[in-house]
């Protein structure tokens, strides 16, 4: 199959989960209300920050190793499945006895009760991120979509029928997150061993190649993970679960503009490796132009609606999510640039420089939220989001045009070809106008 229309079934199953999980949120935030829809929102996002601190970047080596080496898919399945067992399972003891510190600091203000139930979550957060890597690995992008879709689509069934027939609670939300959770990963993992199958035995020599690989990325991916994240848990601490719910509001609002740049990058990391260092650079420099020129309106009519939007969808109580929009979206567009170019340096297997570029924007993002959020509350952190993605993105443009030798309108602004291909090609669904 071609780059172009994997990258838009991949999109379209984006779009679809973007209509299905906007119904949830605005049915979780009209039913449970500012304060406790900000506890939810720090139960869904802690598990996922934990599975990243915990990956050991394996995820992204498990792409790496099933391209380059097909002949050892049943150990690289097999050992992802035992290390998110056992990852997992040391992580929520972790979490057990360190409670105390994560409830008053990251999650303050979590009932304990709840807390708990994040501990059931890490095996199986982390048998997601594997298993979803190992189908990107393996090309099987027509399962990987089928499991977004699935979930998104339980939760809005769920969601439905626990608020609108059982006059739900975070509690019952959280326990049904939970459940879902662990029936669809597993589903995931015997959906997966189909087409390889799963040994309970542990291959050393491959852990060793996969962790000498991954912890390359690993750090870029705590860096990624804690610059998209961060500022919701530093608001959590200075100020209070509403403010959370407003911010989380409005990051999910503008990160609809990141489901494009999101889905080629799936796609697009595993088609680079292999590729000549030439073809690989002006692959990606195409890909990146055009999916700014494929946000740039989106993002437009965003910064125009947005509080109607959120006035409209999630109700009056929720309208101050709206100031935090205008400072959101530069740095969002901008970080489409970073999303699509850094694909280029993992599949080279040169993740310092993405790394360096992150590390550099995570420092300012901290050192912005710590001066800025007790001042300016949830704009305060929208401006520190600006400011990082736009430097971070900068620092690895400037990296890839000295690589590359391609001059910066070639990585940003559409050309005439582009035009023609779009014209010309539409049904054929070659979007950027190539072939892989």
């Amino acid at each position: 199959m071609s780059f172009s229309k994997t990258v838009f079934e991949t999109f379209g199953t984006k779009v679809i989960t973007i209509f299905i999980s906007m119904l949830s949120g605005v049915i979780i935030a009209r039913y449970l209300g500012p304060h406790d829809r900000g506890l939810y929102a720090l139960l869904v996002n802690f598990p996922v920050l934990l599975g990243t601190l915990t990956s050991l970047g394996i995820g992204t080596a498990n792409i790496y190793f099933m391209k380059r080496e097909s002949k050892m898919a049943t150990p690289v399945l097999s050992n992802a499945f035992l290390l998110a067992a056992v990852t997992g399972f040391l992580t929520s003891i972790l979490l057990f006895f360190s409670m105390p510190f994560v409830i008053s600091t990251a999650l303050k203000g979590m009932p304990a009760r709840l807390y708990y139930i994040i501990l059931f979550m890490s095996p199986f957060v982390l048998i997601e991120s594997y298993f979803m890597n190992i189908l990107r690995g393996m090309e099987k992008f027509g399962i990987y979509n089928a499991r977004v879709l699935l979930y998104n689509v339980l939760t809005l069934a769920g969601v439905a029928v626990i608020f609108l027939l059982f006059k739900g609670t975070l509690l019952k939300i959280t326990v049904f997150t939970l459940l879902l959770t662990v029936s669809v990963n597993l589903w995931l993992v015997h959906t997966v061993a189909k087409f390889i199958p799963i040994r309970f035995s542990f291959d050393f020599g491959l852990f060793k190649n996969t962790l000498r690989y991954g912890l390359k990325f690993y750090v870029q991916s705590i860096v990624n993970s804690l610059q998209y994240k961060i500022d919701i848990f530093m608001l959590a601490f200075y100020l209070n679960p509403e403010e959370v719910a407003f911010y989380t509001l409005s990051v999910g609002l503008v990160q609809l503009m990141f489901h494009l740049p999101n889905s080629v990058g799936i796609v697009l990391m595993p088609k680079l490796v292999g590729k000549e260092k030439k073809d690989a650079h002006e692959f990606t420099a195409s890909v990146c132009r055009n999916t700014l020129f494929l946000i740039f309106l989106p993002s437009l009519l965003v910064l125009v609606l947005n509080r109607f939007l959120i006035g409209f969808l999630y109700g009056p109580e929720y309208l101050r999510a709206s100031q935090a929009v205008p400072f959101l979206l530069p740095g969002i567009i901008l970080m489409s640039i970073f999303k699509v170019l850094s694909r280029n340096y993992t599949a080279s297997n040169r993740h310092q420089i993405t790394a360096a570029a992150g590390t550099v924007g995570l420092t300012i993002n901290v050192i912005a939220n710590l001066i800025l959020i007790p001042g300016m509350g949830i704009r305060g952190a929208a401006l520190s989001t600006m400011i990082s993605y736009s430097i971070t993105s900068l620092i690895v443009m400037t990296h890839f045009i000295k690589d590359s030798g391609l001059g910066w309108k070639r990585i940003i602004l559409i050309d005439r070809n582009d035009f023609y291909n779009y014209k010309t090609s539409l049904k054929q669904f070659r979007f950027f106008g190539l072939k892989s």
